[in-house]
């Protein structure tokens, strides 16, 4: 379902797996709920009295979700927040470098991280890659 795609954007690798299982547990309950709302009001007042009790918080819930921002896509990604501070790094330093008018080159880790791990000798994983593929 979609909504574990968005709690990949909006939690860390390591809290996933515990609101993944907190998203189940409420949908397991929600049913649970459900088919007893459903087997105690249908037949007493219809079947369709049920759908229209069970569909008010859903109705809630979703003018509630009108008023939240989708999450930036992999914004939690420890690769994506990494080179999000290479760039602020790099950004502050040509702001120092535009006042003080020296030219200051960045590490080469950093140049790697804005370049996408396009630098030798620094990313071993694009080299694993290659030999994977090679087979």
């Amino acid at each position: 379902p979609v909504i574990f795609s968005v709690l990949g954007d909006l939690y860390p690798a390591g809290q996933r797996n515990a609101v993944a299982a907190i998203v189940t547990i409420g949908t397991g309950l929600g049913t649970g709920v459900g088919q007893a709302l459903a087997g105690f009001l249908g037949p007493r007042y219809g079947w369709r009295f049920p759908f229209l009790v069970v569909s008010i918080p859903g109705m809630i819930c979703s003018l509630i979700l009108l008023l939240i921002k989708d999450p930036k896509r992999g914004q939690k990604e420890r690769a994506r927040m990494e080179i999000d501070q290479a760039i602020q790094r790099r950004q502050s330093r040509i702001s120092v470098d535009e006042e003080e008018s020296k030219e200051e080159e960045l590490p080469e880790e950093e140049e790697c991280i804005l370049n996408e791990g396009s630098c030798e000798g620094i990313n071993d994983l694009s080299e694993g890659a290659e030999n994977i593929q090679g087979r």
